[in-house]
């Protein structure tokens, strides 16, 4: 874990009701640890799409995948299988 995650999670810790968004494991296992609230970069997105914020789930996901984010090509598959378009 990073000092990224390391103050985030300690900020977390100071604000009651606070929601962490964090996709590193470590971090999110030391957070869950402390019964902090987690989303991750994923949960994001598809509470975006719910609320009809972004138009194609997918191609934002795409895009984040192409500029670097890590993702297992399981769950991508995954994902696309259930939010691609019908």
């Amino acid at each position: 874990m990073d000092e990224g995650e390391a103050s985030s999670i300690a900020l977390a810790l100071e604000i009651k009701n606070s929601l962490l968004i964090i996709d590193e494991i470590k971090g999110r296992r030391v957070a869950e640890s402390h019964d902090i609230a987690i989303i991750g970069t994923i949960g994001v997105l598809l509470q975006a799409n719910k609320k009809g914020l972004i138009s194609d789930f997918i191609s934002v996901l795409l895009r984040l995948v192409n500029k670097g984010f890590r993702l297992s090509n399981k769950l991508l598959d995954s994902l696309i299988e259930q939010y691609g378009k019908k």
